[in-house]
């Protein structure tokens, strides 16, 4: 062999020996960032999670207060009278609607009825509680 042919094989090996390792240390690098990258999505994600399970906890508990104050709002609504207005209006009120939509009527909806039975409840809780305090 020639020493121009033995340089070249040995030049070909050193050049395929630096591009190997430099593409196996790329590829290995990649991964690593890779790897790093799914790490740091999943933790984002586990963070999301956290803390809506955190944000639900707390509405679950201050629902039921709010949940109250909501169906006496819709409760006074349904009947057309206002938290400030006498026992007497609301009842007086109320026996008009129930003539109007009781199932035995002509123009009885039992549906429309029994709600307005549950509003009819709830208002006059309301309102009992509210001339104890």
């Amino acid at each position: 062999m020639s020493i121009e042919k033995t340089i070249e094989k040995g030049l070909e090996r050193l050049i395929t020996k630096a591009l190997n390792k430099f593409f196996s240390d790329t590829e290995e690098t990649l991964i690593k960032r890779i790897e790093a990258s799914q790490r740091a999505v999943l933790n984002k994600a586990q963070k999301v999670i956290d803390d809506a399970e955190q944000k639900a906890k707390v509405k679950v508990r201050m629902t039921k207060a709010q949940l109250r104050a909501k169906q006496l709002e819709m409760a006074y609504s349904y009947l057309g009278v206002r938290p400030g207005d006498p026992e007497s209006l609301v009842k007086g009120v109320y026996r008009a609607k129930a003539k109007h939509f009781h199932p035995d009527c002509k123009t009885g909806d039992k549906a429309a009825f029994q709600k307005l039975e549950a509003a009819y409840k709830l208002v006059m809780d309301d309102l009992r509680k509210r001339g104890k305090q």
